[in-house]
């Protein structure tokens, strides 16, 4: 009895679907852009592969588009023969003096909203206060925020690639907040842990003058 052809069918069954986990820790902003470490690990549909990189990332306050994209380190895990082999190559980078040249200066996580909670409803980012809820950010907001970041994004159909990042943003917080040159940036995780599959953390920019109008209707200052 040929084996060949069921062991293949066993094999590609057990294959894993391509998966990412990115995480964005926020450096500084100005009035224009905000820059980021950008840490971005890819398995690409093995149990035996993984790619991580790790980037100096510049990107717009206004659309959150990505202006700029510096790999400083790469790291490739692989698992042939059940033999591990890694490869980890750091590119020369001087990141104190980036901040310098960029007069970017170390942030701390704002407090001005704690007295509220976030929730995520028909894909969209709400400020709660008691029972009362007002939208900071729509559905295409977030979605244009986490396009890019899925390995897939330029692949496939926009309808399917909409219900992918849906998903996703069912199990989504705010986890800090930063707030520099009038604008407020959020730092939301998505996934329930750091082992989902595309578990995704991103930031995103709302300009001051919105968060202060959303307050506003809470009728508190």
């Amino acid at each position: 009895m040929n084996l060949v052809f069921p062991l293949l069918m066993i094999a590609s069954l057990l294959t894993p679907d391509r998966a990412n986990w990115c995480r964005m820790i926020f450096l500084g902003a100005t009035q224009e852009s905000y820059t980021c470490l950008l840490i971005h690990r890819t398995q690409p549909g093995s149990h035996y592969t993984l790619y991580d990189s790790v980037y100096i990332a510049r990107f717009s306050n206004h659309d959150n588009a990505l202006e700029n994209r510096r790999l400083i380190r790469a790291w490739t895990w692989t698992n042939p023969n059940d033999q591990s082999v890694q490869k980890d190559t750091a590119i020369a980078f001087d990141i104190s003096q980036y901040l310098v040249d960029h007069n970017l200066r170390n942030q701390f996580p704002s407090d001005d909203l704690d007295r509220y909670s976030y929730i995520i409803l028909n894909d969209q980012l709400y400020l709660q206060s008691d029972s009362s809820v007002s939208l900071l950010a729509d559905s295409a907001t977030l979605f244009r925020s986490l396009e890019w970041l899925l390995p897939q994004a330029q692949r496939v159909h926009n309808q399917y690639l909409k219900l992918q990042i849906s998903t996703i943003l069912d199990y989504t917080k705010v986890i800090e907040y930063f707030r520099v040159e009038r604008f407020f940036f959020f730092v939301i995780r998505t996934g329930h842990n750091s082992a989902d599959a595309n578990n995704i953390q991103f930031i995103l920019p709302v300009p001051e003058q919105v968060v202060r109008e959303v307050v506003k209707q809470f009728g508190k200052e």
